[in-house]
């Protein structure tokens, strides 16, 4: 894919309208061998709870020893256990404060509604995590994978001198994308394209919105607000892509099978939806 910040036509005329890219710089090369992992307390008949981040565990040591560990920082402190909850005695600034645990399926929760998990449902709660972080990626590549071309319209190429583009000489929509063909070198030899340089795709997982159909006098125009992807950034480079045809029922037209794969493609990969991904 070769997408420029530059002026184009499309169905009629294409062009793109303002850039500005973030930069990111490139991760530094970390060569750096990992920290070996920390050395924790042997739990009292398995009796370890942890929050989901990590951050926070609680490891009854003995029948009324605890450690209490945040952030890599672990205390000693004392435990009883009540009838339905824990009872927690731990040295903070030079004195005792005491903590209290309810005893729930899940393992024990404080009084702001916090939860430290068992050993069991820690496990299980990171193995969800590691499925839903899966399927979200397999979504991510299959939402761009075109797997069918919906519709293809010829379009005639023009020549725009104020502008300094071309027309393409067609439009395919696909299950996943917008593709953009021009095939003629433009005539006043600035941009020199020739057809496999000069297929531009958009794909619907960088279109913001589409605005309906607006008649410009002697063409009609589509405006679609565009995110380049960019291997380097989250952010990318944002664009507009405006479409015009010599009639308005031309624009309606290429809209209406436009916007119809693009709703399509919506329902089918929703997390995949950029802020907005809408038409108005």
């Amino acid at each position: 894919m070769n997408i420029k910040p530059v002026s184009i036509f499309v169905a009629c005329v294409l062009f793109i309208v303002g850039c500005n890219k973030s930069a990111t710089p490139p991760p530094a090369n970390n060569t750096a061998s990992a920290p070996p992992p920390p050395v924790q307390a042997e739990p009292f008949h398995n009796q370890v709870y942890k929050s989901l981040d990590g951050r926070k565990m609680l490891t009854l040591i003995s029948k009324d020893e605890c450690e209490y560990t945040e952030d890599r920082n672990t205390v000693l402190g004392k435990y009883t256990k009540q009838t339905d909850s824990v009872r927690v005695v731990l040295p903070v600034m030079g004195t005792s404060q005491v903590f209290y645990y309810r005893i729930t399926d899940q393992g024990l929760q404080d009084n702001d509604g916090n939860v430290l998990l068992t050993a069991e449902q820690y496990a299980a709660a990171i193995e969800a995590q590691r499925q839903a972080l899966q399927l979200q990626q397999n979504e991510k590549t299959m939402s761009v994978q075109e797997t069918l071309t919906n519709s293809t319209f010829p379009l005639e190429p023009i020549y725009d001198k104020s502008r300094n583009s071309l027309t393409p000489d067609n439009i395919v929509i696909t299950d996943a994308s917008l593709k953009f063909h021009t095939s003629k070198l433009d005539p006043s030899g600035y941009y020199q394209y020739t057809v496999p340089e000069k297929n531009d795709t958009v794909y619907f997982t960088q279109i913001g919105d589409i605005s309906q159909p607006n008649n410009r006098g002697p063409y009609t125009e589509v405006l679609i607000h565009v995110r380049q992807l960019d291997a380097t950034s989250d952010m990318g480079t944002y664009y507009y892509v405006q479409f015009a045809c010599k009639s308005e029922a031309d624009a309606r037209t290429v809209f209406e099978a436009v916007t119809s794969s693009f709703e399509a493609w919506k329902k089918k990969f929703p997390t995949e939806v950029l802020t907005g991904g809408k038409v108005f």
